[in-house]
């Protein structure tokens, strides 16, 4: 979930060219409607949206399903940021702007980590 088109675009080019499926979603709403309907195995979820903010997107998505890792993206770098962030329910929260690898082992960690807890 990201609103930044050009962020979107190349998080979505990193992740496909790890041999992930992306899919967008550029608003909460149509992001809850998605967890409604699909089952996901992660969620990337940026800071800001039209509809609210990405911390919004947590709590509602861990009211849904509390299992699946959900990375907020953030520029804000406070720690009073993050610790909303992780208390909301965020498996990770990295900060803009992030490195591609940064990116891709935070998501393999937690899909990893996501796999072995189910077994």
């Amino acid at each position: 979930m990201e609103d930044d088109d050009d962020f979107c675009f190349l998080l979505s080019l990193i992740l496909n060219r790890e041999g992930f499926e992306v899919i967008e979603s550029k608003t909460i709403t149509e992001a809850i409607h998605l967890v409604n309907k699909e089952h996901y195995d992660l969620f990337l979820v940026s800071d800001e949206f039209p509809d609210g903010k990405g911390v919004d997107f947590v709590r509602q998505a861990r009211s849904l399903n509390s299992d699946i890792p959900i990375v907020l993206i953030s520029g804000w770098a406070s720690s009073e940021y993050i610790e909303e962030g992780l208390e909301a329910g965020a498996s990770a929260y990295l900060i803009k702007p992030v490195e591609n690898q940064n990116v891709i082992q935070t998501v393999k960690g937690l899909l990893t980590s996501s796999v072995l807890n189910a077994a």
